[in-house]
């Protein structure tokens, strides 16, 4: 099966929320929305939430490790899955 892992960037905590900052953490909310699934605290810095799409497995991702430091989130994740660079969308 087809993986693919779209991480939304942003920055954790109320003052950032609606922040251009924080486009990516909308992005993954919105789809979560769509697909009907709820973040859910990963075993890393990271909330996280699957789903299966036309054959393809789906991980939605929002880092927690602020904006500057996302690299090592994503970076966990992709090793966790198995994955790689190929198999990731940033926003």
């Amino acid at each position: 099966m087809d993986h693919a892992i779209v991480v939304g960037l942003g920055n954790p905590g109320v003052e950032y929320e609606d922040t251009r900052h924080n486009i990516g953490f909308k992005v993954i909310d919105e789809l979560c929305k769509r697909f009907k699934k709820r973040l859910r605290s990963g075993k890393g810095d990271y909330m996280l939430a699957s789903t299966i799409a036309d054959g393809h497995q789906l991980q939605f991702v929002k880092p927690l490790t602020y904006m500057n430091n996302s690299g090592l989130a994503v970076t966990d994740v992709l090793n966790r899955f198995e994955a790689t660079e190929r198999n990731l969308v940033v926003v």
